[in-house]
């Protein structure tokens, strides 16, 4: 299993909740937004957990981020 900080956790969980309410990759503003952080400061997570293999980037000018590991376990909370 892959350790991740609970930020990260937390990214992850807000990452599935919008995805699963709109059926889309959620951008790094939306994110932001919502967990209140500067967008520099989502960017630098959402590449790590990018890079960790947890997040993929769909090509495209407006995509976002959307989880692509099968294995990870969230709730909705």
């Amino acid at each position: 299993m892959l350790a991740t900080s609970p930020f990260s956790e937390l990214i992850l969980n807000r990452i599935v909740e919008i995805q699963h309410r709109t059926g889309r990759p959620v951008k790094t503003t939306t994110l932001s937004t919502h967990l209140n952080k500067p967008p520099r400061t989502m960017r630098w997570h959402l590449r790590n957990l990018e890079e960790a293999g947890l997040l993929a980037r769909p090509a495209g000018p407006k995509s976002g981020y959307a989880i692509c590991s099968p294995g990870y376990a969230f709730s909705y909370a």
